[in-house]
């Protein structure tokens, strides 16, 4: 064993210098190795934790009722709208308690802050997830009967009403459609991908599946 040692700490240390003021050289050359060592070993924890805590895709998790997804790509990406239960008012059967928002990103708090730290207990260990908060109408409308949905009037230095929540108060996702002012015409840019980024009222589509039907009146 101490043979090993000697070929280890010594002699690939030595061949590691020029052979000039060796101690040195040796020293140093060790030092990194165990520098090397010990990030190999947290790049195995780390590793091993995220396989066995993180089994599911962090950008698509499932929701009370389908799916939601915040996924940026190329030309857009897709961050779905949500109904979020915000009070323990919130029931099943209604807005009340709900606020509607758009998801923006999905993700988790580390178990370790640094190499040797565990995360504080008081964090949370679930998924969380960021929303961007848009203001929703007291009444539905009258003919219609959908809620009007619109994004708040923010400058560009000014960020976004937004909050960070359990991934698992997202009740369900939600369908907007755009909204065109009396007297104006819908702009021809509009497209799946980019409608919740240009346009700035929508409805909210309680006709959209059974289950909005019967949640979102």
């Amino acid at each position: 064993m101490f043979e090993c040692f000697h070929i280890n700490m010594a002699k690939e240390g030595w061949q590691a210098s020029n052979f000039r003021n060796e101690v040195l050289q040796m020293t140093k050359w060790l030092t990194r190795q165990e520098k090397v060592t010990m990030f190999e070993n947290y790049l195995h924890c780390y590793t091993n934790e995220n396989n066995l805590e993180a089994k599911e895709d962090l950008g698509s998790l499932p929701a009370k009722s389908g799916i939601v997804r915040a996924k940026p790509e190329r030309g857009g990406g897709r961050f779905d709208v949500v109904a979020v239960a915000n009070t323990s008012l919130a029931r099943a059967t209604s807005l009340e308690g709900i606020k509607i928002g758009r998801l923006r990103l999905i993700f988790k708090l580390p178990s370790k802050t640094t190499l040797f730290t565990l995360a504080p207990p008081n964090w949370p260990s679930g998924p969380l997830a960021y929303v961007e908060w848009y203001d929703v109408s007291s009444v539905p409308g009258q003919h219609h009967h959908m809620y009007s949905v619109s994004k708040p009037n923010i400058s560009q230095s000014q960020t976004p009403k937004g909050a960070i929540i359990p991934l698992n108060t997202i009740c369900q996702t939600c369908q907007l459609i755009p909204l065109v002012s009396s007297g104006r015409q819908r702009s021809n840019s509009w497209t799946s991908k980019n409608v919740l980024d240009e346009c700035s009222t929508f409805l909210l589509n309680n006709w959209a599946s059974k289950y909005a039907y019967q949640t979102i009146w």
